[in-house]
């Protein structure tokens, strides 16, 4: 016989019948991951991408978090197989609040009747990759609807030739499927897709603006990809560049590639850095603003080093498309100011004086886009700068902006944005020195945004 003592402990050792079919199911699991393990982890069970409203997320005992949404119950492992990096920078764990919307892909089973099912036994589907749709913050923007009357796209199904660099021409359908090539692998690149390989090709050609871009976006360490799509007459934009893939519309002229590669080059240097989700909510959306004047303006400046080397950029086979940088107007600003400094600097080396005038071109083109003078430029980015201040406001409100390093912190910030090489800005220097926050703050009014201030006493991350 047992004691009373001995009774009473092993009475609290007894499980319950829900406790019994937890550890069923839990060792189920595990006999299924193994069995499964040989075929690849992520074939585990069915996979799906999935709409959902977050409604509570708390933490589990094994350091992960339980999200509960409109759709299901899921789990953000706190395991390195599952950890999410939604954007390179930020964990998804750090973007979720009730509210948010995301586009989950979660694997295994999820039988349920009415309110019970596995998550009742503690069992939650895992998440293999998430996508923050929007995530709530108290951003109020005063932003009328964007003007897109000047997105001129229109659907064609004819193929169209092309030249190459070296001369030889290829043919193209720009309503074929997406076609994505690793941007180190060229010669696959010039067989898949000739158009990337071609303005590839030409970059490498222009020692000053191109082949310093090149080498580094073309370098296998950085795992970048082009993709060339469908030409869509709904799209907003001609070009995208997300987490190291570069989307470009087929039959666009090679303002687009540049455009979008020296973005991917912009991000392979921010994320080494990781320092603007340190700014404040107003220098980041200047920041947003610089990083997208820079882009094109670099695509306008190494069309002018290419002309000047005898070179003729590939225009785009939608006539009635123009990009930004391609219109008359954007490039007469840059030629002002380029034949202005390569007058002033005859003193100087031949290179030595084309860098100067290139960089003076350039930032004369940055320094008209933050003005507000190219109305149709400012009413797009406008709407993507609102964006990310709305995805972004939960980090971003905890920067208030104070201490001794935060002025070089922003100074650093804003450099990397427009830096083709040590020798080669794009960046205005209004934007880098004392008279910065002027400057910012004359940009946030061009584009009509409205921005708390910062908490006065929130510490930044990492302080």
């Amino acid at each position: 016989m047992f004691s009373r003592q001995k009774q009473a402990a092993y009475a609290g050792r007894k499980k319950t019948l829900q406790q019994h079919l937890q550890s069923a199911f839990k060792k189920a699991a595990v006999v299924t991951a193994i069995s499964t393990g040989v075929a690849g982890y992520h074939f585990y069970g069915t996979q799906e991408d999935i709409d959902v409203t977050v409604a509570t997320i708390t933490a589990d005992d094994a350091g992960g978090t339980i999200i509960t949404t409109d759709n299901g119950t899921f789990i953000n492992s706190a395991s390195l197989a599952h950890l999410k990096f939604e954007d390179k920078t930020q964990d998804l764990d750090d973007r979720l609040r009730p509210g948010a919307r995301l586009t989950l892909r979660a694997y295994g089973l999820n039988p349920r009747v009415g309110d019970f099912g596995l998550h009742s036994f503690g069992l939650h589907r895992p998440i293999l990759k998430a996508t923050v749709r929007f995530s709530p913050g108290t951003l109020a923007i005063e932003n009328p609807p964007p003007d897109t009357s000047w997105l001129r796209f229109f659907r064609s199904t004819q193929p169209y030739s092309l030249q190459t660099t070296e001369g030889v021409t290829l043919t193209q359908n720009f309503a074929q499927a997406r076609s994505c090539v690793n941007s180190d692998d060229l010669s696959t690149m010039q067989a898949r897709n000739p158009q990337v390989y071609r303005d590839l090709a030409l970059m490498e050609r222009l020692p000053i603006t191109g082949r310093p871009v090149f080498k580094i976006v073309t370098d296998s360490r950085y795992k970048s990809e082009a993709c060339l799509i469908p030409f869509n007459a709904n799209s907003a934009t001609a070009g995208t560049h997300l987490n190291g893939t570069i989307n470009i519309m087929r039959s666009l002229s090679a303002d687009t590639t540049l455009h979008e590669y020296f973005h991917a080059l912009q991000d392979f240097r921010e994320e080494a850095a990781g320092t603007i989700y340190n700014l404040t909510p107003t220098d980041y959306a200047v920041a947003n603003a610089l990083s997208e004047a820079a882009a094109l303006s670099y695509a306008v400046m190494a069309a002018r080093e290419a002309r000047n080397r005898g070179l003729t950029p590939a225009p785009s086979a939608q006539r009635s498309y123009i990009s930004a940088g391609e219109r008359a107007e954007n490039i007469a600003i840059f030629d002002a100011a380029y034949e202005t400094a390569y007058a002033a600097n005859e003193h100087m080396t031949a290179t030595a004086r084309e860098t100067a005038a290139l960089e003076a071109g350039g930032q004369a083109l940055v320094r008209t886009m933050m003005a507000g003078h190219d109305r149709h430029w400012t009413t797009h980015y406008r709407t993507l700068i609102r964006d990310n201040l709305n995805a972004n406001l939960h980090i971003l409100a905890r920067n208030n902006g104070t201490g001794p390093t935060y002025a070089d912190l922003r100074r650093d910030a804003f450099y990397r944005a427009g830096m083709v090489t040590p020798g080669l800005n794009l960046i205005p220097t209004e934007y880098l020195g004392a008279e910065a926050p002027r400057y910012i703050a004359a940009h946030i009014s061009t584009l009509g945004l409205r921005i708390p201030a910062p908490r006065a006493s929130a510490a930044r991350p990492g302080a």
